[in-house]
């Protein structure tokens, strides 16, 4: 029997959309609440995100794309098979992992623009300062690299790097995953989110 991990590039092309395309081209479903689109997100990656989860996927981390596609396995993947329960963030420290590895080989540098955009991303999606501080580091960079559309999507996913920083600075943590965590609410997490318009 084969042990040969599967193909990285039709959760790639699923995701990002065809490489020579408009990169922005399924951003709209990147990060809404979408039933239907969850249900997609499951039904095609369920199987390969258990997949992943067993350890059996690490070949993919020895090159730039498969990096890529490894943290979106990882890290945005199960956020639409588990939304809203705790397994939406179980293997976070799985994608975090695999991110900083990839950075500190360069391999950000061989990646386009959006792509690198989701590489970020479980630094963003750390509840730990200094995660947040290379975010907003990284996505400002990436913002001074890129122009166009590109440009201005990049520049917004800083402005909420940077939010998702204050938070993380204030708290520690994200009041948001309370409820999918069985956490405790501080009185000052539930003001906060009473302010945002996110009651828990």
């Amino acid at each position: 029997m084969s042990t040969e991990a599967p193909s990285f590039e039709p959760l790639l092309q699923f995701w990002l959309g065809d490489p020579g395309g408009d990169p922005l081209a399924n951003s709209r479903r990147w990060f809404a609440t979408d039933p239907a689109f969850d249900a997609e997100v499951r039904e095609r990656f369920g199987a390969l995100l258990a997949h992943g989860e067993r350890g059996a996927l690490e070949s993919w981390r020895a090159t730039p794309r498969g990096s890529l596609a490894y943290v979106i396995l990882h890290d945005q993947i199960p956020r639409n098979v588990f939304r809203g329960t705790r397994g939406a963030f179980k293997l976070d420290a799985r994608a975090l992992e695999a991110t900083r590895v990839a950075m500190a080989r360069g391999f950000e540098d061989a990646l386009g623009p959006i792509e690198r955009w989701f590489l970020y991303m479980p630094l963003m999606h750390a509840e730990d300062l200094d995660c947040q501080e290379r975010c907003v580091e990284a996505f400002t960079r990436l913002a001074h690299e890129t122009t166009g559309p590109v440009q201005e999507a990049v520049r917004q996913s800083l402005g909420f790097a940077e939010h998702h920083r204050a938070i993380i600075a204030r708290f520690g943590r994200f009041p948001h995953r309370n409820t999918s965590l069985g956490r405790t609410f501080t009185a000052e997490e539930l003001e906060f989110l009473q302010a945002e318009g996110a009651v828990p």
